[in-house]
Parts: C-alpha cells; structure tokens; sequence
C-alpha cells in the first residue's frame, strides 16, 4: 500500500487505483484529526475527510490543501524554537500570530 506523502500534491502512485489512493488518504487524514497538533484545521480537514470518504476519489485541491495543512504545522513547529525571550506564538481562530507580552 502506498504512503501518504507518495499521494500529496502529484497524486503519485495512487493514480492508478483511486479507491486505494482515497484509502491510504482517509487513513492519514484520520491520523491528523486524532493529533492535536491539527486543531486549528479540524474544519477543513473534516470537511475533506468527509467528501473523500463520499466519493471515493481525492481531487488535487484536496491533496494540495492536506500538503499545504501539513506544511503550516511544521514551520510552525520549527519558528517556535526561533521565537525571541519575551515572544510567544498564539493560535487565534486557526491563525497563528506572534504577539510580543507586555511586561508590567
């Protein structure tokens, strides 16, 4: 069975069987909603899981949207060790934002 990050943006080699694409896809999506690392995108990722699941089939919009999810959580995850004294990363609204503390 193919991986997921062989089925990203280019749909790789799930192209061929679009049901096993849209399994293997399923099961990756089912993994970000169970990380709470994916909660300011558990809308979009819902929204998607539920639409591949009904039709069996993974559009490119949907494989670039996961890519595009997946990519915002790791360079947050790699800003918040550059972050200055003083500065800490917000999630608002699925948004990140740096706000600087005010000292009193």
């Amino acid at each position: 069975m193919a991986k997921l990050e062989d089925l990203d943006a280019d749909g790789g080699p799930g192209a061929e069987n679009p049901r096993a694409e849209a399994d293997v896809f399923l099961q990756r999506l089912d993994e970000m909603l169970e990380d709470g690392d994916y909660l300011w995108a558990a809308d979009t990722l819902q929204g998607i899981r539920e639409t591949v699941d009904r039709s069996g089939l993974v559009s490119d919009g949907q494989r670039r949207a996961v890519t595009n999810i997946r990519e915002a959580r790791r360079r947050d995850t790699r800003g918040q060790d550059d972050m200055p004294e003083g500065r800490h990363r917000h999630r608002t609204g699925g948004l990140l934002r740096s706000i600087q503390h005010k000292r009193g």
